[in-house]
């Protein structure tokens, strides 16, 4: 799954088209980072974000990945050690999403900025985005790749199956000191 979820997240970042994601309710974990690794977020007024992973001895680094992308490292830190709730005002303002719409708007505001996009030359669009991922450092795709790695690493970790076991169980994990190891991007 981890796996899959890595060769999709590449896939919607270095897409040519232009794509859009419309958000309404909850993105958790692999669903936020989906959208995120879209050029365009709009959600739902009340939308909630969660990054939950940490709680159950994984990793976040897939998601991790995309969001640096697209936000600071001390908001991210906040929200991948915590796996707190972050709310849609609060994306908006780090920057992760465009806009928040009314509720029951999301669809009809993602077709709007559709057909705006589709006035303008794919070409030109096709070469923006791949520019503006040369320009902000490492590509992605690289980032995916080292994430991938140091996800499945903690997987298999006492951490994960304590934290796996502790929620399907219903009860808060009891974390013994952890053995994962993150490797440093090359």
């Amino acid at each position: 799954s981890a796996k899959l979820l890595a060769s999709t997240l590449r896939r919607v970042w270095d897409s040519s088209l232009v794509t859009i994601a419309a958000v309404h309710g909850a993105a958790i974990a692999g669903g936020a980072g989906l959208a995120a690794a879209c050029d365009y977020v709009l959600c739902e007024q009340g939308t909630r974000w969660a990054f939950p992973e940490v709680r159950r001895g994984l990793v976040p680094a897939l998601i991790g990945a995309v969001l640096m992308k697209q936000t600071n490292r001390r908001l991210l830190l906040d929200w991948l050690l915590t796996g707190r709730v972050v709310s849609a005002e609060e994306l908006e303002r780090a920057g992760v999403i465009n806009w928040i719409v009314p509720q029951g708007q999301v669809m009809a505001a993602a077709l709007k900025q559709a057909r705006s996009v589709l006035a303008g030359a794919p070409g030109v669009q096709r070469s923006t985005k791949r520019l503006l991922d040369e320009l902000s450092g490492q590509p992605l795709a690289r980032l995916i790749d080292h994430a991938l790695a140091d996800h499945l690493a903690s997987r298999s970790s006492g951490e994960a199956r304590e934290g796996v076991r502790a929620y399907f169980e219903k009860r808060e994990p009891d974390w013994a000191p952890g053995s994962v190891r993150i490797s440093k991007v090359k």
